[in-house]
């Protein structure tokens, strides 16, 4: 373990992890609300070190984690079993070479809140105009323009959704 994080109000950034197989641990042994993750690599390229296997692991524990923000989160590597975000909480497992936004917010008797802008999870998403182009099943966008809610459906695009009251 390269980085414990756990205590509240913090931000870490601009750190290169190599030599570690895992890079910052997220409330492993006590609370951590409000902290900020960002410009984090970790560097699965560095020939002769250990890979990280997680760059930013959020373990499943009794500890409270909320508020959580990571800006581009990086892994040099890829292939099976190498993440660059792996959030036990919320069950997201993430092994995009690059996220360039996470967010964990509060937990409710319902689970956790989350953002991401990988493709590979889903999430909600508000614009001014119809959405195009692919996306994570699951995922919602919100059109302000129309009022139209949109689900993705298949990973290639949007379909729209029929809400009533």
């Amino acid at each position: 373990m390269a980085v414990y994080l756990d205590s509240s109000n913090n931000s870490i950034g601009d750190v290169r992890i190599a030599g570690f197989s895992e890079g910052v641990l997220v409330g492993s042994q006590s609370a951590a609300q409000s902290n900020v993750l960002r410009n984090i690599e970790g560097d699965t390229n560095n020939s002769g070190v250990l890979a990280p296997i997680y760059v930013v692991y959020v373990p499943n524990s009794s500890n409270t984690v909320s508020d959580l923000s990571m800006m581009r989160v990086t892994n040099l590597g890829t292939g099976g079993g190498i993440y660059s975000i792996y959030d036990a909480r919320t069950l997201t497992y993430l092994q995009d070479t690059y996220v360039a936004m996470y967010a964990l917010g509060k937990s409710t008797p319902d689970g956790y809140s989350r953002f991401t802008t990988s493709p590979n999870a889903a999430t909600w998403v508000v614009g001014s105009s119809a959405p195009s182009g692919p996306c994570a099943p699951g995922s919602i966008y919100s059109d302000t323009g129309s009022g139209a809610l949109y689900v993705c459906v298949y990973s290639s695009g949007w379909g729209s959704a029929v809400i009533t009251h």
